[in-house]
């Protein structure tokens, strides 16, 4: 695909799913199900944990990293004692964050990835 060319969903997903591979990430969400309100994280309730031991009993996890509050919250409360893992929470990638543009988030994200790292 050419650069500035549009991908395909597709082709999105795979190139996405191709870097975090290549990168040694791995994407859990913190709740398996939940009854939340449209997108609003202040309307969840019911919250049923993720099964994290599946990936966490397969792979050697070295930090765990929360995209928002909400997420960072969620798992210290449900998760955090069955990972035996702290997490860093960043801030939310979410478009709902209006207090954050792409180049800040990028910036803070950037520098958790680096530190991360090493």
């Amino acid at each position: 695909m050419a650069r500035g060319e549009l991908a395909t969903l597709d082709a999105s997903v795979a190139a996405k799913r191709a870097m975090l591979l290549n990168g040694g990430v791995a994407l859990w969400d913190v709740i398996e199900s939940c009854d939340i309100k449209g997108s609003s994280d202040a309307s969840i309730k019911n919250v049923v944990p993720a099964h994290i031991e599946r990936i966490v009993d397969a792979t050697p996890i070295e930090i765990v990293v929360c995209n928002g509050g909400t997420a960072g919250r969620l798992y210290k409360r449900y998760l955090q004692e069955r990972t035996g893992l702290p997490a860093i929470v960043l801030p939310s990638t979410s478009p709902a964050n209006a207090a954050w543009r792409l180049e800040r988030l990028v910036e803070r994200w950037s520098e958790a990835v680096d530190w991360a790292a090493h």
